[in-house]
């Protein structure tokens, strides 16, 4: 498991726009090979002026204390959320010629919602942290336009996204008891319920 979950977040992030971005019909086979990264690009070593580049980076998360509320329990030892992170995700976009901008920008775009249409966003799950979720909403853009947007020869655009997820704390809770109760909801199908209750000690 990983011990941050910004960087949990933020592998998961890089994971999904790289199985879900692909070259749109504008942009031809030899400018087509798309990679993401997280981090700022090396340019010399990594980085082709002849195809699709993303590079995503982010701010340090701002954490908010809240109650701790159990989220799962197994085997003895319970997940507690403890806080919630906020952060600002930065996605810089590079395209060989300018025409290839637009489309590829929007392309980036459409793999950053899977809510829709119940609500906005992308929502992915942190294989390694925890199995819990991350959300990331887009909330800025910026298209670059000008020839020195370029020095690389290549064009450029940024999406901001803000990105919220928690954090927890896993600790050893002896199980106290359990109940067995009778559920019976007025015009449903009886049925029986585990309740369990923990110790924080």
């Amino acid at each position: 498991m990983a011990s941050d979950p910004v960087i949990s977040a933020m592998d998961a992030l890089q994971a999904h726009i790289a199985a879900g971005l692909s070259a749109p019909a504008e942009v031809p086979a030899a400018h087509s090979t798309v990679v993401v990264r997280t981090g700022w690009p090396e340019w010399n070593t990594e980085a082709s002026a002849d195809g699709i580049l993303v590079a995503l980076t982010a701010t340090d998360p701002d954490l908010v204390p809240t109650t701790p509320a159990a989220l799962s329990h197994a085997a003895g030892v319970t997940t507690w959320k403890v806080a919630d992170l906020e952060w600002l995700v930065q996605a810089d976009l590079w395209v060989a010629y300018r025409a290839h901008l637009g489309p590829v920008l929007e392309a980036l775009v459409g793999t950053l919602d899977n809510r829709a249409p119940a609500a906005a966003g992308l929502e992915l799950t942190q294989a390694d942290y925890h199995g819990l979720s991350v959300l990331f909403r887009l909330v800025g853009q910026r298209v670059d336009q000008d020839a020195e947007s370029a020095p690389r020869g290549m064009w450029r655009a940024r999406l901001t996204l803000r990105a919220r997820c928690s954090r927890v704390r896993i600790a050893t809770t002896p199980i106290i008891e359990n109940l067995d109760a009778q559920t019976t909801i007025t015009g449903a199908v009886s049925a029986s319920e585990t309740t369990t209750l923990v110790s924080t000690s």
